[in-house]
């Protein structure tokens, strides 16, 4: 509480629950982010082509639409580092 007391604007974390109260108290917008959620993608495809299944099927894994859904992203972010923001976005109430 101490080391965002005052801070309004986004805060981007992941998804602990310490920061609920926080936020709506002092009008803090969370942001998530993929990393968690990407690692639980990555460590099934190791697991996939680590283990030899004998009943795969020729369909597409979830795992590697999601992989290539957050490498969009990820895309997305590296050619936009180097843009200035044209305008501050309100946070939303």
């Amino acid at each position: 509480m101490r080391l965002l007391e005052g801070f309004e604007g986004y805060l981007q974390s992941d998804g602990y629950a310490g920061y609920d109260v926080l936020c709506k108290k002092q009008n803090i917008v969370r942001l998530g982010y993929w990393d968690h959620a990407r690692r639980k993608f990555t460590d099934e495809k190791k697991r996939r082509t680590q283990t030899k299944n004998k009943n795969s099927t020729s369909k597409v894994a979830k795992f590697f639409i999601a992989l290539r859904k957050t490498g969009k992203l990820y895309a997305v972010e590296r050619d936009i580092t180097s843009l200035t923001p044209a305008c501050t976005l309100p946070i939303p109430a």
